[in-house]
């Protein structure tokens, strides 16, 4: 409610323009050689006005033969033709990895579309000014009413605005006509277009058009919702500015107006109707500046996160000439301590930021969330215990910004191609990635929420003191002086980076609020913020990652600087998708998954195992799950870690299968895992490893997770199983000590195989905390006797049979012939088998697995179509997954993805995604025989088809079993290299002891 005098004339007014909303491809409509035009360089009497291809009535003939798509924004055109004239294969413009996986599966619609709508105004709506007011759109957008053109933009998905007073019509109907053009774009991460390979031409990653070169964005054509046509008096509101002040409880307000007046503010709590504050002052150049304090307001922040309603009127006389409200909040987020102790802070407390990179895709439209997919963000984002998302490599949208302002959800956010704002290769790119920056900042300048900005995720190799560099951070200061603004994320210090990356190393640079100092670089990797990227990793719990308090993964002894983790390692899972049909550009690829594994699922006789897709998938999550949380763990019990963001949160149909929720934001597996990290205040139990043989000593180290900063004294016990191992008084700092090691080496002997359960427990003022945590136990010394004869390339097996006091048997002498590398399959050898003898083959990698699948083909033992393909990047997901048979996986689990027990890592030995390395990684049989038993399962991002990557099929009286399980036979050499090496050893002597007559599928009890 406004609290206007009831004296005065109102005469502004607002009208939605959401609904009701027509969508035309308009495919012989020309665009590809159009010169483009950025905002405050043209006259927009002098542009070409271009009616539809037909004339403008075609609309209405379009609208009545069902030609073009009815939709309520938001909507884009791939959301209602995605592919319906055919699909092409991806390029390296909208695929980073195309040439390594080509995917006959774009269905962009490039060109010209119209999207219309028809709305009526009030009659007595005489005298006024009308302004169309368009949040969001992609790209080009000309803006039509009643065939008159009235706005022009390119800064794709950000807001604008048009002059409609001289096109609107009183009492009669109005028909508002944006012709939207989409030149292509991208369909995964990718923001930067200068890095094209050496057999490539420079643009072959960029956005072209015509003569000339855009910043990368996602690859859709479309309006977001939220369009109004808004009706003003003489003079209007240009802008709002609400500036909190490092006094938290305090603001400034800054208005602009089209002309000089009144300017009143009202400021009440959006849960009630109490006006708190208000004021009035006249304003001088078209501007009006108040100052807010002694107000009894409560502080916004994740915990509490209390939003006001700030309305401001224009009065020309007696007359409300304009009136709009934003929603505010009152807090200060900052960093304190650089040099000394560094931390971030919000509202004068210590906080550390936990949270996962989205790229901003979203089912349906591709571009714009629908409100049911950010409830449902909203929703997973408190499931899973976050309390920051990055907005990464594009544009956050403004409504999922508001919908955080809303829930507490802190946002950190990146525009999308930042660098090219100083790097395009025109003035025209470097002017719009500019006004493009400029943009987002106005445009969530008032948000609560929205505490950093990032110019660019990675790819900045100029100097921080580049002056073409410094200056978009102080523009974006002088456009928002409360923001903390960072020039770049990731690769801290040249010893932390790739090689191939360390031109991208140091040259940080950033601004901080009510701070006057430009902080960067000193020249030696030191600017008092440290953010560093691991992104590819195992994607699965491996021992390494956590050895011991002085030696684990993601921890920091650098006090003097943020310490931030970007982009943490990878975990890809499939989607787990479920039985409805869903629309927009997503559901061609979800039909053709959740086809192809449930085709699998019934053909090999898993369905006992996993009843449909949706189950297979989750298992794999289940995985991931497992793998996040430990990581999350490590980097919260190290107190230096200022926070962090997975990689990643959302999932998407072409890339990215490494999010921890999919593209409708619903989480993979069940939030318990991942929530349990998260908590605020925990005991955290860190075994030095969580695969151990048995008859060992495991090392066992507990630690406090405080960001509460309770402090105190308590008892805290540990216990192995049913028996307490330790019990210890404890007392705990406390205050902005937000992790310490409460329990240091206590030792454990293990006993036989299975799992253990770790159980720790304590209380502090009054609250008690438990923790629990898993370590499997395997036997591989003992078993049946062994008699087999080696081939192999490598020595592995023979030392291993060694150790286990065995020796090899000359060849045709034993019951098995183990074979490992790229050797021949004699006629010879397979004689022996269909004689009744076992043939073990071993394939390690990617290139010996082709090689097997040749060997197979051209002898006719396992009929195959050649191979999956190999492993690629971990945020691209690859996956094991165990079936069952009794004597294969005896002393291991079953039924299960291969996970923490495991620890097999689809690409060997964890190294990252370069084509040179792609023999080594994880590969599976694409098989033609319905006779195989597949025992392991291989899967690989968006691929629709599983794989075998463990395989036991009968030949004439004996058999074939087939391993390609990537590190299997090299972990046999006591390093762990794709496996543990106490499963590896297990799981081998298993496979050789398996006898012929063992009835295929025997179910047992061992299942993860």
């Amino acid at each position: 409610m406004s609290a206007t005098a009831s004296s005065e004339t109102i005469l502004h007014g607002l009208l939605d323009l959401s609904q009701g909303w027509y969508i035309w491809p308009d495919r012989e409509a020309g665009w590809r050689n159009d010169t483009l035009h950025l905002p405050g360089t043209f006259d927009l009497a002098e542009l070409q006005q271009r009616a539809p291809t037909g004339g403008w009535s075609v609309l209405d003939q379009k609208a009545a033969n069902g030609e073009a798509a009815h939709a309520c924004l938001p909507a884009t055109v791939e959301q209602y033709f995605w592919g319906r004239w055919g699909k092409t294969r991806l390029s390296s413009r909208e695929y980073f990895f195309a040439k390594n996986d080509p995917l006959d599966e774009n269905g962009i619609y490039y060109g010209v579309s119209w999207f219309w709508h028809d709305f009526e105004l009030p009659v007595d709506w005489t005298g006024r000014t009308f302004e169309l007011h368009v949040p969001a759109a992609r790209l080009r957008a000309e803006v039509f009413l009643n065939e008159q053109l009235i706005g022009y933009d390119v800064i794709g998905e950000t807001p604008f605005s048009c002059d409609a007073t001289a096109a609107v019509r009183l009492g009669a109907r109005n028909r508002l006509a944006i012709r939207i053009t989409n030149p292509g774009g991208r369909l995964d991460w990718c923001d930067f277009h200068d890095r094209a390979g050496a057999d490539e031409p420079p643009t072959a990653l960029a956005l072209v058009w015509g003569e000339q070169i855009l910043p990368l964005s996602h690859g859709f054509g479309g309006l977001d919702s939220g369009i109004e046509l808004r009706a003003t008096g003489p003079s209007r509101i240009v802008d709002i500015f609400f500036r909190n002040r490092a006094d938290a409880g305090t603001a400034d307000i800054d208005v602009q107006l089209s002309g000089d007046a009144t300017c009143r503010c009202i400021l009440r709590p959006c849960s009630d109707e109490t006006v708190i504050w208000r004021n009035e002052l006249i304003t001088r150049e078209c501007k009006a500046s108040f100052e807010v304090r002694d107000a009894a307001v409560a502080l916004w922040s994740p915990l509490s996160p209390t939003l006001y309603e700030l309305t401001v009127e224009c009065l020309v006389g007696n007359t409300v000439s304009d009136r709009r409200s934003v929603k505010v909040g009152f807090r200060w987020f900052t960093v304190t301590g650089i040099g000394d102790r560094a931390m971030f802070r919000i509202n004068g407390k210590r906080i550390r930021l936990r949270s996962a990179i989205s790229w901003n895709y979203w089912p349906g439209s591709g571009l714009f969330p629908s409100e049911t997919a950010l409830k449902a963000e909203i929703k997973a984002v408190r499931e899973l215990g976050f309390n920051t998302l990055t907005a990464h490599r594009n544009i956050a949208n403004a409504r999922a910004i508001a919908a955080a302002d809303r829930a507490g959800l802190l946002r950190w956010q990146e525009p999308g191609a930042g660098r090219a704002a100083w790097t395009g290769a025109s003035a025209f790119e470097r002017g719009y990635m500019r006004e493009k920056i400029a943009r987002m900042i106005r445009r969530d300048r008032n948000s609560p929420s929205h505490v950093v900005v990032g110019i660019q995720n990675e790819q900045v190799e100029e100097s921080a003191l580049d002056p073409a560099v410094r200056d978009i951070l102080e523009m974006v200061r002088a456009t928002d002086p409360t923001r903390i603004v960072v020039l770049k994320s990731g690769f801290a210090g040249a010893e932390n980076v790739p090689e191939d990356m360390r031109h991208y190393a140091d040259q940080q640079a950033y601004v901080l609020p009510g701070d006057p100092s430009y902080h960067h670089d000193r020249g030696d990797g030191w600017s008092g913020w440290w953010d560093n990227h691991t992104v590819g990793g195992p994607g699965v719990w491996q021992d390494w990652i956590y050895r011991s308090p002085q030696d684990f993964s993601h921890a920091s002894d650098n006090r003097s600087e943020i310490v931030f983790w970007g982009e943490v390692l990878g975990s890809g899972s499939p989607d787990p998708l479920d039985c409805t049909a869903s629309t927009g550009w997503q559901s061609d690829r979800e039909e053709l998954l959740r086809k192809g594994y449930d085709d699998f699922l019934g053909r090999r006789g898993w369905r006992p195992f996993f009843a449909d897709h949706a189950a297979l998938s989750r298992e794999v999550a289940v995985r991931s799950a497992h793998f996040w949380a430990r990581v999350i763990g490590n980097m919260r019990i190290s107190d230096n870690v200022d926070g962090f963001a997975l990689s990643g949160w959302e999932s998407e149909p072409f890339e990215q299968h490494t999010g921890i929720v999919d593209l409708y934001r619903r989480p993979k597996a069940p939030p318990t895992e991942i929530a349990r990290a998260n908590r605020a205040l925990q005991l955290v139990i860190k075994p030095r490893g969580l695969v151990h043989a048995t008859s060992t000593r495991v090392i066992v180290d507990v630690y406090l997770v405080n960001d509460c900063g309770v402090s105190g004294s308590g008892i805290l016990q540990l216990s192995a199983g049913a028996q307490e191992v330790a019990k210890r008084s404890v007392t705990i700092s406390g205050g902005e000590v937000y992790a310490e090691l409460l329990l240091e080496g206590i030792e454990i002997l293990v006993g036989g195989p299975g799992y253990l359960g770790l159980h720790s427990g304590a209380t502090f003022q009054d609250t008690e905390l438990t923790a629990t945590e898993d370590i499997f136990i395997v036997d591989w010394r003992s078993g049946p006797d062994i008699a087999a004869t080696i081939l192999e390339e490598g020595c592995n097996l023979a030392s291993f049979l060694r150790e286990i006091g065995v020796a090899p048997v000359q060849l045709f002498r034993a019951p098995v012939i183990v074979i490992q590398g790229r050797q021949a399959l004699t006629q010879a050898i397979i004689d022996y088998a269909e004689n009744g003898g076992r043939l073990v083959i071993l394939a390690d990698g990617s290139a010996e697995t082709k090689h097997w699948a040749r060997q197979f083909q051209n002898t006719g033992i396992l009929p195959n179509r050649g191979t999956l393909g190999p492993a690629m990047a971990s945020w691209t997901g690859s996956w094991y997954i165990a079936g069952e048979d009794s004597a294969v996986f005896a002393g291991l689990p079953s039924r299960c993805a291969l996970g923490w027990e495991y620890q097999a890592d689809p690409r060997g030995a964890g190294a990252w995604f370069a084509p040179d390395q792609l023999g080594r990684f994880a590969d599976g049989l694409l098989l033609d025989n319905d006779d195989a038993q597949v025992l392991v399962v291989y899967g690989r991002d968006h691929q629709p088809e599983l794989a075998a990557a463990m395989v036991r099929i009968p030949i004439g009286k004996g058999e074939l079993l087939f391993s390609s399980i990537a590190g299997l036979y090299s972990s046999l050499s006591g390093t762990a290299n794709g496996v543990h090496p106490d499963i590896a050893r297990k799981w081998v002597r298993n496979l050789l002891t398996v006898q012929v007559d063992t009835p295929f599928g025997h179910p047992h009890a061992n299942r993860c």
